[in-house]
């Protein structure tokens, strides 16, 4: 089963794939990417792997320390 996030018809955030969840690099945004993360956490536990574009991970890392919960290890 494939569940499709989206935020307008024509804009898909991310898509919960079952195993991971996938953000869309154009949907990249703080916004989504917090969503995303707190569905991954519901579904996976608080211990997540975090794959992708070295560029995409640091701005990732950048957006949500400021976040309280979320705990970042490099």
């Amino acid at each position: 089963m494939c569940i499709i996030w989206i935020r307008k018809l024509t804009e898909t955030l991310f898509i919960d794939i079952g195993k991971a969840i996938v953000v869309r690099k154009s949907a990249m945004t703080a916004s989504a990417v917090e969503i995303a993360l707190a569905l991954a956490k519901e579904k996976f536990g608080s211990t997540l792997t975090i794959k992708g574009a070295r560029h995409l991970k640091t701005r990732l890392l950048r957006w949500l320390p400021k976040k309280s919960g979320y705990l970042f290890h490099q």
